[in-house]
């Protein structure tokens, strides 16, 4: 901080500038900071649309966060599902795969075991049913 209280941004710039050089030689190294910075980006990406309806720049002072939601959400889905069937090479390939799986394969089942929940799922239904249930008896029979 400067003596007048400021932050001195370019002292940030450049010290993580640095920080990032050095931790991203090794490209390897460097798939999870892709990650947090992939994830900062868009709590950045909100944190200056809050900023700026805080300053009463316009369209963003005249609405929340909240209401503006789901235009957003629309506009994210509606990009990746074009993405997805017109450029599918542009996406990370372990979401192009989950959409492929969501949209495509599990649209149709062959068999029955296809339909039925697997052993995993049953497993957690069953552990919370007999929870509940010994819940319900410590109780009396009765619900709090």
């Amino acid at each position: 901080m400067h003596a007048c209280g400021r932050v001195c941004w370019s002292r940030w710039m450049l010290w993580s500038c640095a920080g990032v050089t050095c931790l991203c030689r090794d490209v390897l190294f460097c798939f999870g900071p892709r990650q947090i910075v992939l994830y900062l980006l868009s709590r950045i990406i909100i944190g200056f649309c809050k900023t700026m309806a805080a300053q009463g720049v316009q369209p963003f002072c005249s609405t929340t966060f909240d209401k503006a939601y789901p235009y957003l959400a629309t506009v994210v889905w509606a990009c990746v599902m074009w993405l997805f069937e017109n450029r599918r090479f542009s996406l990370h390939r372990s979401l192009a795969v989950s959409m492929d799986f969501l949209y495509h394969d599990a649209n149709t089942w062959k068999k029955l075991a296809d339909f039925l929940p697997s052993p995993a799922t049953v497993a957690v239904l069953v552990y919370y049913f007999v929870y509940a249930t010994v819940q319900k008896k410590a109780r009396g029979g009765r619900r709090s």
